[in-house]
């Protein structure tokens, strides 16, 4: 990664950080449907736009944060096309420590969407095959941390 790229990454983190009011929860939603589209390191229309249709129903009234949160998942997919240390497997340890920190997060976590994200792909068997082990993954922790909560309560 060019030291341009990342003093750009590094300066919309900070920025997030301070200007957004719950970035932890965009962020973590970013690097969830970044874990996704970047499975076969191309970014078709079909997910684009689907990212857009998510991210109007994640905030509606907030057209900022749409584009805060598109942007966010566009720079982790760069990263990981990037080949700097970021793949999609990396995405998801992160994903998983994150719900160790904040199992609420988990309820962030919204299969059906993963789903219509995967479909794009529908055509291209192993990227598919590949997108359902990661939406698995995604699946199992969510009812993972949703079981643990009922069970504390």
């Amino acid at each position: 990664m060019g030291i341009n790229n990342w003093f750009k990454s590094k300066f919309l983190y900070i920025f997030r950080e301070f200007a957004l009011y719950h970035n932890e929860s965009l962020e973590f939603r970013a690097k969830v449907f970044a874990s996704i589209v970047s499975v076969d390191k191309k970014l078709e229309q079909c997910e684009i736009d689907i990212l857009k249709d998510i991210s109007l129903d994640i905030y509606p009234d907030d057209p900022h944060r749409q584009e805060v949160l598109l942007s966010t998942i566009d720079e982790y997919f760069e990263k990981v096309v990037e080949e700097n240390g970021l793949d999609t497997y990396e995405l998801l340890i992160d994903i998983e420590n994150i719900l160790k920190k904040n199992t609420r997060f988990y309820k962030k976590i919204n299969i059906q969407q993963l789903e219509t994200l995967r479909d794009c792909k529908s055509e291209d068997t192993d990227n598919y095959i590949v997108q359902t082990r990661v939406i698995e993954f995604l699946t199992n922790r969510r009812l993972e941390y949703d079981t643990g909560k009922k069970l504390r309560n």
